[in-house]
């Protein structure tokens, strides 16, 4: 017995209308998502500059550190040689 696959009549289905939507709304929306874009990458740029900062403070510290260790040594090998 043949099987009868019965086809859905696309011209009798209901469509789903898509809402028209007043270009002011769009317009912002749009303005919306380049302000909340912008203020992404302000964000991310931010923590580089932070994270670029913290190292140079860091190398800062470490030179500071080992200037002093280094006048100590002398200071310490002066006084042996006296």
């Amino acid at each position: 017995m043949p099987e009868v696959v019965k086809k859905a009549n696309t011209s009798t289905t209901p469509k789903k209308a898509v809402q028209k939507v007043p270009e002011v709304l769009l317009k912002k929306r749009k303005l919306y998502a380049d302000l909340k874009a912008r203020r992404l990458r302000a964000q991310v740029q931010a923590v580089k500059d932070k994270k670029y900062k913290r190292l140079l403070i860091f190398k800062r510290a470490e030179k500071y550190a080992s200037e002093y260790r280094k006048k100590e040594r002398d200071l310490i090998r002066l006084k042996r040689s006296a």
